[in-house]
């Protein structure tokens, strides 16, 4: 099994185009943030065992959001909306790269983390695939990690 930076970058452009509306752009770069950021995580286990995340920082997770759930310019959704919507995105990229799998595999529930300098990881994972946008001129990162070496 197999993913790839193209596969990861195609799954995001989809869902930020069709679930918000939103270009998302590659960077070559990972953009520095400081303060506070979300990350959510969704699990596959089964036949092949790994994990979809994103990551971003709080003015990105409260960006995108908005931006689902159709609040006017200047509105700024609550924290446990933030919470859902992040988790939600990680729930539909996790689906898309359990689809790319193929075999026997489930997702977890997502895992929503919120803070300063986090270190959001699976235990024992490798990571895989990194890929980071731009979009609304917020950055994220789209990874995926395997578990026990799975490819």
């Amino acid at each position: 099994m197999s993913v790839s930076a193209d596969d990861i970058t195609q799954i995001a452009v989809e869902i930020w185009e069709s679930m918000l509306g939103l270009d998302a752009v590659v960077v070559e770069n990972p953009l520095a943030y400081e303060g506070r950021e979300v990350r959510s995580a969704v699990q596959i286990n089964g036949s092949w065992q790994g994990a979809f995340m994103i990551e971003t920082p709080m003015a990105g997770a409260v960006s995108f959001t908005a931006a689902m759930l159709g609040y006017e310019d200047g509105e700024e959704p609550p924290e446990s909306e933030v919470h859902d919507v992040i988790g939600e995105l990680a729930n539909m990229g996790g689906g898309n790269v359990k689809a790319l799998i193929g075999g026997e595999t489930r997702l977890s529930l997502p895992t929503v983390a919120v803070g300063e300098r986090l270190d959001m990881n699976v235990m024992g994972a490798t990571e895989l695939v990194r890929v980071n946008f731009l979009a609304d001129d917020q950055p994220f990162s789209c990874v995926v990690v395997s578990i026990n070496g799975g490819s």
